[in-house]
């Protein structure tokens, strides 16, 4: 997505707008068919030497910690409590969205406020200006 709005120079340095995306560049595989020109992210020499020489660890199951980490798990019941705090937080955060307002506020302070970013309840995506 980004790069196609930035050509591939830098970062965008603030959140998508609605018109960004609908508009089709050969990196808006929400628009587009197929895949982009070029790999979308590279992986660094760590990550390739971690998939053929992994940690030996206990660990079967993993699940997102709601921090941008990960809660690991040796058992099955261990990794069902990590899956309910994951669903609590997942919750709150749903909770959180709704209390901001729908589309037409948004972008009515857009337009009064053009130097913030707002998001949106009614959209799936955070930090978006709709223009």
């Amino acid at each position: 997505m980004i790069n196609g709005i930035t050509d591939g120079e830098g970062v965008l340095g603030r959140g998508l707008r609605q018109s960004e995306l609908r508009k089709a560049t050969p990196y808006n595989t929400y628009v587009i068919e197929g895949l982009p020109p070029t790999p979308i992210a590279n992986p660094g020499e760590a990550s390739l030497m971690a998939a053929v020489q992994p940690d030996e660890t206990p660990y079967l199951f993993f699940v997102a910690d709601g921090t941008g980490g990960h809660a690991f798990a040796e058992t099955l019941d261990e990794h069902n409590r990590n899956v309910a705090r994951w669903r609590e937080f997942a919750a709150e955060r749903e909770s959180e969205r709704m209390a901001l307002p729908p589309c037409r506020a948004a972008s009515r302070l857009v337009h009064e406020k053009p130097n913030e970013t707002f998001a949106c309840r009614s959209c799936a995506w955070r930090n978006i200006l709709t223009m």
